[in-house]
């Protein structure tokens, strides 16, 4: 499964994250709460070389079962439901979701505001549903063209983590590679991202040290922390030949996020990450150490949400901004593991 493209939006509930993954949607590394699969109105065998075959042919799910006894079931008026929990051996989903489409006229912005619906309903009936997986909708049997749907799907996936405060993650996850690819450069381009955040990382002897000493002391870290989403992929990215910069920068910073959270304690941030950056001289942590922890964030920051087309100067990230960007990141992991050293 790789980690094809990364953007994070702000909310009130604090930051949320939008992935495109290439892979096998049946088989996702990192379990997410709930599946979401399309299909024609009514229309649930399994078909071959579909997701709805490939969930019958490997875990012997069936969506005319799941919906005669589905959780939530508002296919009237909403073409929608959502299963039961689901407890499936080496099945990554807690639960499936499905949206109807009465057609191929069927519009796709409705599509997304059925899933939304669903999806807020949960949240009032206290379902919790905090990551969602999901294919392209529609581009599969019903034959939508990928182009049309990402507006939608961009628009739409922004809505609904804005709306619905329980819900962290949202991954695209798609099969064919050359789907993937043009999803990605769409993204970029409706995003309008700096093309100096999608250079691939830097291979200069610097970068390539701090690397390898990072890679061990994220591994290092892993062994405190119970959820490691984080680390995984970003230890992903930095073996991967095609890791960017943009993916790198958002990942550091959301590891910079967790880290602080485990020195303060708490199931979430209090504040913003600049304001808890700064509440650690509390701590007694030294304001170099946070000076580098605020290169993180403000590095983050840029690549996930700099859109804008005002002149900065320098006008564009170097090879040497990024190589400090590391260095700042690697030095704030070594001080975090020295940390656990001395309060344990």
């Amino acid at each position: 499964m790789a980690l094809i493209n990364i953007h994070e939006i702000q909310t009130v509930w604090g930051n949320k994250i939008i992935e495109l993954h290439q892979g096998d949607i049946t088989k996702p590394e990192i379990p997410q709460e709930c599946l979401v699969v399309s299909v024609f109105s009514g229309h649930y065998k399994p078909i071959e070389n579909t997701i709805l075959g490939a969930l019958h042919e490997q875990f012997r799910i069936n969506l005319e079962e799941l919906v005669e006894d589905a959780e939530i079931d508002i296919r009237i008026p909403f073409h929608t439901w959502i299963s039961k929990e689901l407890n499936i051996e080496g099945f990554n989903y807690k639960r499936i979701a499905c949206v109807e489409m009465a057609g191929t006229s069927f519009s796709i912005e409705n599509m997304f505001i059925n899933m939304l619906s669903i999806l807020m309903l949960c949240e009032a009936q206290r379902i919790k549903i905090s990551s969602i997986a999901m294919p392209l909708l529609g581009t599969g049997n019903q034959g939508l063209n990928p182009e049309d749907v990402l507006p939608y799907l961009i628009k739409k996936t922004n809505i609904a983590l804005k709306k619905v405060s329980g819900l962290n993650r949202i991954v695209f996850i798609e099969l064919n590679e050359t789907k993937a690819e043009l999803f990605d450069k769409k993204m970029n381009k409706f995003l309008k991202r700096d093309e100096s955040f999608l250079r691939k990382i830097p291979e200069n002897d610097i970068s390539k040290t701090i690397i390898v000493e990072m890679k061990a002391n994220l591994l290092k870290i892993q062994n405190h922390i119970s959820d490691s989403e984080t680390i995984d992929e970003l230890i992903y990215c930095l073996d991967s030949e095609n890791a960017r910069i943009l993916e790198i920068g958002i990942l550091g910073r959301r590891l910079l996020e967790r880290l602080i959270l485990e020195i303060l304690g708490g199931k979430k941030l209090k504040n913003d990450l600049l304001t808890s950056i700064d509440g650690l001289c509390e701590k007694n942590i030294a304001s170099w150490m946070t000076s580098y922890m605020h290169i993180v964030r403000t590095f983050g920051n840029h690549v996930a949400h700099d859109q804008t087309k005002s002149k900065k100067v320098p006008a564009h990230l170097s090879d040497k901004d990024f190589t400090n960007y590391l260095f700042c990141l690697n030095r704030v992991l070594d001080f975090w593991l020295d940390y656990q050293n001395i309060k344990n």
